[in-house]
């Protein structure tokens, strides 16, 4: 499977993962109450998404080229700037004055973006066109770094190999 497709179903994952993590959190008022007033449990929710984005890209293909590690989620962006353009067409410039899955306009793409919309409702960052490009390369930007991080692990540890190989034939010569 292309590393674009796998970073779709990653993307899939990780959706039904925030969604299951916000239907615990406001299960209970007093949770809720807790988990949303406090800056350190915000901070934790919103690097929650962002890590396992990151551990999720571990399981990326490290054979495609080391050029395209970025353009993992290019599927991702491109089908969230469709679904954005379905909403600014029906909701006009209102998509950013209107509340967090308000409108079936918006609906969809609040959905499909959902971990990036949870980080902004947690901390309570305003909707905008820069916020909204933030989400949909956010995917890409952080399976790209885990790509990169994997990719360096593998090198250290083959040339680690070689090392140890030297030394074993150095010592048979002698």
């Amino acid at each position: 499977m292309k590393n674009t497709l796998r970073a779709l179903v990653f993307h899939v994952i990780v959706i039904a993962f925030v969604f299951l993590l916000g239907l615990v959190l406001n299960w209970s008022g007093f949770i809720r109450e807790l988990v949303y007033s406090n800056l350190f449990f915000k901070i934790l929710l919103s690097f929650l998404p962002i890590m396992f984005y990151y551990n999720l890209g571990k399981g990326m293909s490290k054979r495609t080229p080391k050029k395209l590690d970025y353009f993992t989620g290019s599927l991702i962006f491109l089908i969230a700037i469709a679904l954005g353009l379905v909403a600014f067409l029906g909701l006009g410039r209102e998509i950013f004055s209107t509340s967090v899955a308000s409108s079936m306009w918006r609906f969809p793409l609040d959905i499909f973006l959902m971990p990036q919309m949870y980080i902004y409702e947690v901390l309570k960052i305003k909707h905008n066109i820069i916020t909204f490009i933030i989400a949909a390369i956010m995917p890409g930007i952080i399976f790209g770094v885990s790509i990169k991080s994997s990719r360096k692990k593998i090198e250290k540890q083959k040339r680690i190999r070689k090392m140890q190989e030297r030394r074993k034939q150095r010592a048979q010569n002698y």
